[in-house]
């Protein structure tokens, strides 16, 4: 991060040495765990990563439009990084975004299959582990709104009208 004149340093398998401007001053990062390398150009103690998000909720078929991928909170995390793929490999990326809540909004997808990546963002910027799930939407066409009577609505009448909007 250029701007805030830091490096994160992310280990998801082995062991990585860390060193700022000297490296006397540097550090062994093990799997899992993580290290900044502040404006002081020295690396911080290792932490461990974020655990990876809990991806349980998402609803595995889509019938609107505008898709919500409602999340479960990650303790301890400030930011989420989520990527949308539609290959199970990542190799084709359509989307990827840091959100600032637990909720991932895409809209104007067309109908199939998409994958779904998560990390959560510690308050010093270092990602976690990282949660893969799938969905399939199926939108199209989109079904009618019902207009008559009123979502939840109670008649007391011996006979109903109804109207939808058109498909």
């Amino acid at each position: 991060d250029t701007a805030a004149k830091v490096t994160q340093n992310e280990v998801l398998k082995g062991s990585v040495a860390v060193s700022g401007t000297s490296r006397a001053d540097g550090v062994l990062v093990e799997s899992g765990f993580g290290t900044v390398v502040d404006a002081t150009q020295r690396p911080l103690a290792p932490v461990r990563l974020l655990p990876a998000p809990d991806l349980s909720a998402i609803q595995k078929l889509h019938e609107r439009v505008l898709v919500r991928l409602r999340l479960t909170p990650l303790a301890g995390a400030a930011k989420y990084r989520a990527v949308l793929s539609r290959d199970a490999a990542f190799n084709t990326i359509l989307r990827e975004e840091v959100l600032a809540s637990p909720e991932a909004r895409y809209a104007d997808l067309p109908d199939g299959d998409y994958y779904f990546r998560l990390r959560g963002i510690d308050g010093s910027g270092l990602e976690g582990l990282e949660a893969v799930n799938s969905f399939r939407l199926k939108a199209r066409p989109e079904p009618p709104f019902l207009s008559t009577p009123a979502n939840r609505g109670k008649l007391r009448a011996l006979s109903a009208e109804f109207s939808w909007s058109s498909a």
